[in-house]
C-alpha cells in the first residue's frame, strides 16, 4: 500500500509557522493537485514528503510507514523539479540512467527502462544529444524520463511545466496524465496554475496561508467549493461573490430583492446577511423585464469564443459568461440578470465557510 498520510502536521521556520494542522490522505496511485497561491506552502508540503524539510510537529506516513526521520534516499521517491536540474555535461542517455548506475542496477535492466520511458515521452533519436542543446520542453522530458527510470512508487514533481510556453504545457499535461495512466504510481503535483490543477488532478488540495482549504475532485472544488478563497481563486473570471442582506425570506441587493426557494429560506433563517455565489457562466443576460435582477453594464469583453461581461449590482460587481459572444451591449447599458437557484451557493458572511441547504449531503 502506497499511500500518504499526513497526521496532524505542522512546519515551523523558528517562530514562524508555515504548514498548520495538516490532516489528510493521499490515496494510493492516485494523481493529486497542491493548489494554491505564491507562499501558501504547498511546495515545502511536497518537500516533506521527499524528505528534504523537517517535520517541526505531527507524524508523516507513506505506506503505513513513519517516515519523519527517515533520509530521502530511503523513501523510495522520483521526483522532476522546476529547475529540471540536468547534468549539463552528459547527454540525454547518461542524463537519464545515472540514478540507476549510481544503485548499481543490471545494465540490461537499466536499458530495458531507459528505452520504455524515451518511447513513452518521444526522445527516440535524442539519446545522445547534448542537454544544453535541447529546447525547453526535451529538457523537461528529459526530466520526466530520468524520474519514471526508477519506477517508484512515489512520483512527486514541483512545477515541472512552468518553464514551458503555453502550448508545450497542454501537450505536457497530456503526457503526464498518459504517463500515470500506463504507469500507475502515487502521484503529488504542485502547481498555482488552476488549468493544470484542474486537468491533471484527480483530486486537488488547495492550500492557504499553510492551511488546507479543500480536498476534492476538480468538478466538486469547482461547483462546490468548501469557503469564499476557494471559491475566488478557481474559475477566470472566478465565482462572482456578492454580500447581500436578508429581510423576510428574501435575499436583498441594495433596492432590489429577491424571494428565496423554501430551502434556503429556512436555511439562512435568523442571519442578517451573507454572501451570494454563482459562477459567471451560470448567470444570463436577458431583457429587463425578464431578469431576476437588473443592473448597469461595466464592459463587455471578447475573446473570440467567449464574451465576458462585468456589470454593478449594490456597488459591486458581478461578472457573467457565454460562448454567445454577439450580444450587442454597451457600457452603460441597463439589463436584466437571471439565474437557477440550483446553481446559486451561499457563504457565511463572517468567516466565509459555505453555508448547505438544509437536508443537502
Amino acid at each position: 500500500m502506497y499511500n500518504i498520510l499526513f497526521d496532524n502536521v505542522h512546519k515551523s521556520y523558528g517562530k514562524k509557522e508555515v504548514i498548520r494542522c495538516l490532516n489528510f490522505e493521499i490515496r494510493e496511485k492516485e494523481r493529486l493537485v497542491f493548489l494554491g497561491p505564491s507562499g501558501c506552502g504547498k511546495s515545502t508540503t511536497l518537500r516533506m514528503i521527499a524528505g528534504f524539510e523537517e517535520i517541526s510537529r505531527g507524524d508523516l506516513y507513506m505506506g503505513g510507514r513513519r517516515v519523519n526521520d527517515m533520509a530521502p534516499g530511503e523513501r523510495n521517491i522520483a521526483m522532476v523539479f522546476q529547475s529540471y536540474a540536468l547534468f549539463p555535461h552528459m547527454d540525454v542517455w547518461d542524463n537519464i540512467i545515472f540514478g540507476l548506475r549510481i544503485r548499481k542496477t543490471d545494465p540490461a535492466e537499466i536499458e530495458r527502462r531507459a528505452k520504455t520511458a524515451i518511447g513513452m515521452l518521444n526522445l527516440q533519436g535524442y539519446e545522445h544529444q547534448a542537454v544544453h542543446a535541447l529546447s525547453g520542453g526535451q529538457k523537461q522530458r528529459v526530466a520526466l524520463c530520468r524520474a519514471l527510470v526508477k519506477e517508484s512508487p512515489y512520483f512527486l514533481l514541483d512545477e515541472p511545466l512552468s518553464n514551458l510556453d503555453a502550448q508545450l504545457r497542454q501537450k505536457a499535461r497530456q503526457d503526464l496524465v498518459r504517463i500515470h495512466e500506463a504507469r500507475p504510481s502515487t502521484m503529488v503535483y504542485v502547481t498555482h496554475d488552476q488549468v493544470e490543477a484542474m486537468t491533471i488532478g484527480q483530486r486537488i488540495a488547495v492550500l492557504h496561508e499553510g492551511r488546507l482549504q479543500q480536498i476534492a475532485t476538480p468538478g466538486d472544488i469547482y461547483n462546490n467549493p468548501a469557503n469564499t478563497f476557494v471559491a475566488s481563486f478557481i474559475g477566470s473570471p472566478a465565482m462572482n461573490l456578492v454580500r447581500a442582506g436578508l429581510a423576510g425570506g428574501r435575499l436583498v441587493f441594495g433596492g432590489q430583492s429577491l424571494g428565496l426557494p423554501d430551502t434556503w429560506r429556512r436555511t439562512l433563517a435568523g442571519r442578517d446577511d451573507v454572501i451570494f455565489g454563482i459562477r459567471p457562466e451560470k448567470v444570463r443576460i436577458v431583457s429587463p423585464a425578464d431578469g431576476l435582477l437588473r443592473a448597469p453594464c461595466h464592459y463587455a469583453e471578447h475573446t473570440g469564443n467567449l464574451q465576458t461581461t462585468s456589470f454593478g449590482l449594490a456597488g459591486q460587481t458581478l461578472f457573467t459568461q457565454s460562448s454567445d459572444n454577439q450580444c450587442a451591449i454597451r457600457e452603460g447599458d441597463v439589463t436584466g440578470l437571471s439565474f437557477h437557484w440550483e446553481n446559486a451557493r451561499f457563504f457565511d458572511a463572517a468567516d466565509g465557510s459555505r453555508i448547505d441547504a438544509e437536508g443537502a449531503r
